[in-house]
């Protein structure tokens, strides 16, 4: 794994793509306890994707027992 060391306003630039991508800007100065369920799950894929990985699979489980596979690609 290699590791790219970044600026703050590299960072900051990958922040605001990611953010648009989500479509989750609003809740970018949010406290994790004032999201909802779905903002947090967009919020840890974003994270997520902070390290450009090539792909990103997820599973997404709900109470009625219905799952969710999902492959993502950046």
């Amino acid at each position: 794994m290699n590791i790219i060391r970044k600026s703050l306003s590299e960072k900051n630039m990958q922040v605001g793509v990611i953010l648009n991508r989500l479509q989750i800007r609003e809740i970018e100065n949010k406290y994790p306890d004032q999201l909802f369920g779905g903002q947090q799950q967009k919020t840890a894929i974003g994270r997520a994707f902070m390290t450009r990985p090539e792909y990103l699979f997820c599973i997404f489980l709900w109470k009625s027992g219905i799952s969710v596979i999902l492959l993502l690609f950046w």
